[in-house]
């Protein structure tokens, strides 16, 4: 596994396992619901065990999943013994994804779809998987392995556990020895393939097996390949005796099939989307120890650190810049107000700039305006002068023109001719109204004084 990663493996003999079927497949809601559906299918409370799950398939309609259920007891003697090592794993997984994960990295995909039934004989326990490409369809075990093949010469032949063993590796060819090892085998793969196709039953489906890959330590039995594929009718691989091994991994010493769990264990750790189970859950949860959190702390600050002062830099470097460049471009614009108003002294340009351009637009509003719409001042006066009568002498003091009126104070000789000259400039098209706001006597009794306001039409 990875440097600073533990993963153990609870025996296979310690796990229930079922296969259930659920009506949807998204993990989070199987979480939820997983504990409560294995109940009914556990001989201990829900309460006693630690569960999960893999899911097997999923299907149009939900997902086949399969669920394994461990004694809250076994997982605690399981990590205490470990502990008592010195060794704390981050992931307890299941022996059977062992023997799993190393199958798919020997046989990456030239087996395809061929259904293949993976049997790793143990001491006290069997296990079958069944495979199909990379899917899992299967997984049982069965409380006979290579100690029921060992307790049976032992038997027959009035030895002790200890010289029974030895027999069944060394003398298991022997004609009295190979007969007891084919009737205990005949036993086992009858338990077999009675799993096998009862599960195919239940599911309805319609398999067969295509090969058999032997391991665990009961795969040394003598004849034990052999046996199975006269019995299957499939051919059969032990991975112990595979070159695949030793090409794939050379770093590694020759291996018996003993090995398979620890080695599917160890690509577990190396590739997290490897099949698995994780049982360090509720209070067995693993917890990291103070001094790698603290390890990590400092790590994830000084790299917090770096990216901060690496940011600062970028800012002030940015800051500078932009700084820069400011005074460049006001530079520029005093240069530019001094090239454009030479006489004026330099103290806001933007402002300065603004006022006289305002200055500039009023000028030209009274000399012919801007966009045509204002009339200028020499139209106003031309307009007064056609409209003003030659029959009535006006004298004129005073005429304010603005933007929106004009403001005319004169003399004439009556006060009819002040309203004759009202009525005159009233049929302008450019005067909004016409209002006398003052009409008197002179001084000298014989005119009268008078004052106008004149409004503009707006457009």
């Amino acid at each position: 596994s990875k440097a600073g990663t533990i993963i153990s493996a609870i025996p296979a003999q310690s796990v229930i396992l079922r296969t259930l079927e659920l009506p949807f497949s998204d993990e989070r809601k199987i979480r939820e619901v997983i504990r409560y559906e294995l109940e009914p299918h556990i001989p201990y409370p829900v309460e006693e065990v630690i569960v999960d799950f893999c899911i097997l398939e999923r299907q149009e309609r939900g997902a086949k999943v399969l669920v394994a259920a461990v004694s809250k007891e076994v997982v605690a003697d399981h990590l205490s013994l470990l502990q008592e090592a010195g060794i704390e794993p981050e992931i307890v997984d299941l022996e059977l994804f062992g023997d799993l994960n190393t199958y798919f990295a020997l046989y990456p995909s030239e087996k395809g779809e061929e259904v293949v039934g993976l049997v790793n004989v143990g001491a006290s326990k069997t296990t079958l998987k069944v495979v199909q490409g990379k899917r899992l369809l299967l997984a049982r075990s069965i409380s006979k392995g290579g100690n029921f093949i060992t307790e049976a010469i032992q038997k027959k032949l009035h030895l002790s556990f200890a010289e029974a063993e030895e027999k069944k590796l060394t003398e298991g060819e022997t004609a009295e020895v190979f007969a007891v090892i084919q009737t205990a085998l005949a036993t086992l793969a009858k338990e077999l393939e009675y799993t096998f196709f009862s599960y195919m039953a239940r599911a309805g489906e319609e398999r067969e097996l295509q090969a058999i890959v032997l391991s665990g330590g009961g795969a040394r039995t003598p004849g034990i390949s052999e046996f199975f594929s006269q019995h299957f009718e499939v051919p059969v691989h032990r991975i112990g005796k595979e070159e695949r091994l030793t090409a794939l991994f050379p770093q590694i010493p020759p291996l018996s099939s003993s090995f398979t769990v620890g080695l599917g264990l160890a690509l577990r750790g190396l590739n997290r989307s490897a099949q698995g189970m994780n049982l360090r859950q509720e209070e067995f949860s693993f917890r990291k120890s103070y001094e790698e959190i603290k390890g990590h702390l400092i790590f994830a600050g000084i790299v917090l650190l770096l990216i901060l002062g690496l940011h600062l830099g970028t800012f002030y470097y940015r800051l500078g810049q932009k700084e820069e460049r400011y005074q460049q471009i006001r530079s520029q614009i005093h240069a530019v107000f001094r090239e454009t108003f030479p006489q004026t002294r330099v103290v806001d340009p933007i402002q300065q700039a603004k006022q006289k351009i305002q200055e500039g637009k009023n000028k030209l509003k009274a000399f012919g305006g801007i966009t045509g719409a204002q009339l200028s001042s020499l139209e106003i006066l031309r307009e007064l002068s056609e409209k003003i009568p030659p029959t009535i002498k006006v004298d004129v003091f005073d005429l304010l023109i603005s933007t929106e009126s004009i403001s005319m104070s004169g003399k004439t000789d009556s006060f009819d001719s002040v309203d004759n000259l009202k009525k005159n400039l009233e049929t302008s098209d450019y005067f909004e109204s016409v209002k006398v706001t003052n009409a008197k006597v002179g001084l000298d009794e014989d005119t009268v004084e008078f004052k106008l306001l004149i409004i503009l039409q707006k457009s």
